[in-house]
């Protein structure tokens, strides 16, 4: 190699390909980043369960309600005597 390529000589600019720390670095924070997003999902789930659980409670109480007015009707019905149809 030629004298003048010496790469111990002062002068040269050199760039390091690869920051080992700056990789590790990245990967603590992807790391946290991940199981903060598994943890909103699940939260997010969660209340979803909650929100299904709330709503067919209230269709069950709406069923039920029917279901009753529909009975009162057919025994105030029959108990008027009007002639069924």
């Amino acid at each position: 190699m030629p004298n003048q390529w010496n790469r111990f000589s002062p002068g040269w600019l050199t760039l390091k390909l690869k920051d080992e720390e700056a990789l590790a670095s990245l990967d603590k924070e992807f790391a946290l980043f991940v199981e903060t997003e598994k943890q909103r999902s699940a939260d997010v789930l969660s209340k979803a369960k909650l929100l299904k659980s709330i709503f067919i409670g209230l269709i069950a109480l709406v069923a039920i309600a029917f279901g009753a007015a529909m009975v009162w009707l057919l025994i105030k019905q029959k108990s008027v005597g009007l002639p069924s149809h």
